[in-house]
């Protein structure tokens, strides 16, 4: 396994606890550097009796659970949800229809209102 889970220091501060506890516990010795450290304190963690032990890997194994997708984001324009125009499947929702560019052309928006162009 690569080391990419191993980037946040709050799962390294687990992950030294872990170490610190097996160490104490089991007299082995774990390095950061080590290829199989994952599986390792996974194996240690199934055999220890040390409830601390066991909680740290289960609160570690929470932190490396994939997060759960977040709702889209609102856009938010001035304090006021913007809704988002849905493009139609196949356009890049740049090209408008012909009869919206025509209304379009004689109007101007200044702050969020539409006028009459001069």
């Amino acid at each position: 396994m690569d080391k990419s889970w191993l980037m946040t220091p709050q799962v390294i501060a687990n992950v030294k606890q872990i170490r610190r506890r097996i160490s104490s516990e089991f007299g082995a010795e774990l390095h950061l550097t080590d290829h199989d450290l994952y599986d390792k304190l996974a194996h240690y963690a199934s055999c220890s009796r040390d409830t601390m032990i066991i909680n740290l890997w289960a609160e570690l194994q929470l932190r490396l659970a994939p997060a759960e997708e977040e709702p889209a984001a609102r856009r938010v324009y001035r304090g006021q949800v913007v809704d988002e125009p849905e493009a139609e499947p196949g356009s890049l929702g740049t090209n408008k229809p012909t009869e919206e560019v025509a209304k379009a052309k004689g109007t101007r928006v200044y702050r969020g209102q539409r006028s009459i162009a001069s």
